[in-house]
């Protein structure tokens, strides 16, 4: 672990210091101090409850908390919005910064997690196509 990270990786469950590990060997200084602050901030119980999620969770619960995390990951990438953009936020290419974040995430998550992230990306870019159209010029 990075020694800027350890004492924050301390509170971490094991997989969240599993992915920050990860992501620390591709991020730049400035994302990395973006990310510091990030974990320094309290987490609420939407994190425990994504990070207990049985692999066997049902549709409805996995798509509850998947609503309920939306304005969460909505909040931080606007909080942080280094952090929202590896190709910005990475000091190697993009195509190498998303092969270490997906394979992190493959390896260091359940397929229930996996859905619920893939859930939460659909309803933000549902989210982002929705404020599209409002802010379109009317005809």
């Amino acid at each position: 672990m990075p020694p800027d990270f350890r004492t924050l990786a301390d509170d971490l469950p094991e997989t969240q210091r599993s992915l920050l590990l990860a992501y620390s060997s591709i991020l730049t200084p400035g994302a990395r101090a973006a990310l510091r602050k990030q974990l320094s901030e309290p987490r609420g119980d939407i994190d425990e409850e994504f990070a207990a999620l049985d692999e066997d969770a049902p549709d409805e619960v996995r798509q509850q908390l998947a609503e309920r995390m939306a304005p969460e990951v909505r909040r931080q990438q606007r909080d942080h919005p280094c952090l929202a953009d590896l190709g910005l936020s990475s000091h190697r290419e993009t195509a190498v910064a998303e092969s270490v974040v997906v394979q992190a995430l493959l390896e260091f998550h359940n397929r229930a997690h996996l859905d619920v992230l893939q859930r939460v990306h659909a309803l933000l870019c549902e989210e982002d196509a929705a404020e599209g159209e409002s802010n379109a010029p009317r005809g």
